[in-house]
């Protein structure tokens, strides 16, 4: 684990230093370079140790003391105007980033707890080169300036990935994440339009959440599992989901809310895929999806009224639960292999779907819980 590597670096307790109660206390000058120099900062080496939680006009006073640093509690970074920390190169808590303007971290390479912006009405950029890993949360909520968030490093968030509520953000550099210990939630950031910042993501353990984004084309081309759900909700200028060639394991797709989605596909053919929610969705009517085979867990198309085919439940003997609601299908060929569902199945509202149809396949197959078939066609 990455925190066994930094603690394993991390000084003897004879490295570690005081804190200083002012700039005045330091008695020395920066020598650390910046991002106002123009010149690279140099790696971190075994640096000293400072003890408890700090601010940002006490963590400043230490950069002004040593190159290297490394705090071992929490950092609240507030108080407004400017935070320059070109010293600190490692963080045993939380690092919180409140009521300021501007944040310098050049070289911070990871922390054992969670990365949290919170309440930052002036912060616009938040670059963190250097950063490789996040113990627990990165998350970036009501930043309203808040255009550019760029951690081109970082490989590793053990928990959660929250970027919530902040409308400006349109550029999200996470270039070299790999994997997401928990889930990963972008809501309400209506002028972020594409998933490229996220192209090398291969894992997340729960589930991604995409909700009132600016997104138009929904692809993840490093993308191998999703422990749970794939959820595009409410995403208006949302067109095509698309570009997900490394896929193997889907646990839910779910994209409801889209009123200019047409087209879904792009997986690779052997993906394995559970369950399914489709749900006001107006205009698709291309759905091209790996087949399933003997079983899935949940089949529901609602208000899909341009949809006429489900292939990729053609092979499957057992769905849980299977949910028919104004689509466009004309015929139930895709069910043809279908012996059981476990629990309910509804057939409701297609008007294109002869009734007849509808009823023999509520006759032939086994059903666990309740039929509802009724309002289809002639």
């Amino acid at each position: 684990m990455w925190l066994v590597g930094w603690l394993a670096c991390t000084p003897s307790p004879t490295d570690v230093v005081d804190r200083p109660t002012s700039t005045s206390d330091t008695g020395s000058t920066p020598t650390t370079p910046t991002a106002e120099t123009g010149t690279p900062p140099e790696p971190c080496e075994r640096p000293p140790v400072v003890a408890g939680d700090l601010h940002s006009a006490e963590a400043m006073a230490l950069c002004e003391a040593h190159e290297d640093l490394s705090l071992s509690g929490n950092l609240h970074l507030d108080g407004g105007g400017v935070v320059d920390l070109p010293c600190l190169c490692d963080l045993g808590g939380n690092l919180v980033i409140g009521d300021v303007s501007s944040v310098g971290l050049p070289r911070l390479r990871g922390t054992a707890g969670q990365i949290l912006v919170d309440a930052s009405p002036a912060l616009t950029v938040l670059e963190l080169p250097a950063l490789t890993q996040v113990g627990r949360n990165l998350a970036v909520l009501d930043a309203p300036a808040l255009t550019r968030l760029s951690a081109p490093a970082l490989a590793h968030i053990a928990s959660d990935l929250r970027l919530e509520r902040s409308p400006l953000l349109s550029t999200i550099e996470l270039t070299a994440l790999d994997r997401v210990g928990d889930t990963i939630s972008l809501s309400d950031l209506p002028a972020l339009t594409t998933l490229d910042g996220l192209s090398a993501l291969r894992d997340v353990e729960w589930g991604l959440y995409v909700n009132g984004t600016g997104l138009v084309v929904a692809s993840l081309p490093g993308l191998e599992r999703m422990g749970g759900p794939l959820a595009l909700v409410g995403n208006a200028s949302l067109e095509r989901v698309e570009g997900f060639p490394r896929s193997r394991e889907i646990a839910e797709l779910r994209v409801n809310d889209a009123p200019h989605l047409t087209s879904i596909g792009g997986f690779a053919p052997d993906t394995w895929l559970w369950d399914l929610r489709l749900k006001d969705d107006p205009l698709l009517s291309a759905l091209d999806l790996p087949a399933q085979t003997d079983i899935v867990g949940v089949v529901e198309l609602e208000h899909v009224p341009l949809l006429a085919s489900a292939p990729h439940v053609s092979a499957v003997t057992d769905i849980f639960n299977v949910r028919l609601v104004d689509t466009g299908l004309v015929d139930l060929d895709d069910f043809e292999a279908l012996e059981r569902v476990l629990s309910n199945l509804v057939i409701v509202d297609n008007a294109q779907l002869p009734t007849l149809k509808a009823v023999a396949l509520a006759v032939r197959v086994d059903v666990g819980g309740t039929t509802t078939v009724r309002g289809n066609g002639p």
